[in-house]
């Protein structure tokens, strides 16, 4: 595993802890973002929360894929197809 996919996988899973946080606890700061502000005065802050929690879902799972290594067969670089030899030449 490359140090890049266990740093960002680890950031995917604190900011969905963070989002999941501010969807089930009634903190205020969570209204000062601009588009959960926007959510709440279109829809409700019921409504709000609710997508906070889907994206607060979206990131952990994300970030438990990255850091556990798992990919689709077709991201897998050792099963893939070889890249395409791209030689530039001058003409």
């Amino acid at each position: 595993m490359i140090q890049a996919d266990t740093f960002v996988g680890s950031l995917a899973i604190i900011l969905g802890i963070a989002a999941g946080v501010a969807a089930f606890l009634p903190i205020e700061h969570s209204a000062s973002l601009r588009g959960v502000r926007t959510i709440q005065d279109r829809f409700g802050n019921s409504s709000a929360r609710a997508i906070l929690a889907i994206v607060a879902s979206v990131l952990l799972a994300s970030g438990i894929m990255i850091v556990r290594d798992l990919r689709p067969e077709f991201a897998d670089p050792v099963s893939g197809s070889k890249p395409a030899n791209r030689s530039v030449t001058n003409e």
